[in-house]
């Protein structure tokens, strides 16, 4: 799955890698990218246009359905609209969320969410995740 966004694109890598060839779309430089995430258990390719090299990321992928609190689905969408942020990327089934590389940088980018959410954030980062994602169709 390929998304575009304001300053590049979002790669989401699928479990089965035959879903992920996609040879005729992808430089050779990306596929190579795209091998190497996909082989260090990352799910998630960031291409920026304002980056040289492109990043990859190991996500947690999180349920809509179970997990959140609508007032912090709420206030995710908001930061989206806003446009105040290049760290939450909202989608037609959840969001995506890039982590700082500190708990202080999230906590102070992310404090007007619940406790509970900040709670799954600072999982995520202690356990190596660099992003979150929200989905309403994610298994529990």
């Amino acid at each position: 799955m390929i998304m575009q966004r304001k300053t590049g694109f979002i790669v989401k890598l699928y479990e089965e890698n035959e879903h992920n060839d996609r040879s005729d779309k992808l430089s050779s430089q990306l596929m190579k990218e795209d091998n190497k995430a996909f082989e260090a258990s990352h799910r998630l390719i960031e291409i920026d246009m304002d980056i040289q090299e492109p990043e990859t990321y190991k996500v947690l992928c999180v349920s809509l359905r179970d997990d959140l609190l609508q007032k912090d689905i709420d206030d995710l969408e908001s930061l989206c609209e806003s446009g105040e942020t290049n760290m939450v990327m909202e989608r037609d089934t959840g969001f995506f969320i890039k982590l700082y590389d500190t708990v202080e940088q999230n906590n102070s980018h992310f404090k007007h969410l619940s406790p509970e959410f900040n709670y799954i954030i600072l999982t995520a980062l202690e356990s190596g995740y660099r992003m979150i994602e929200l989905d309403c169709d994610a298994q529990t």
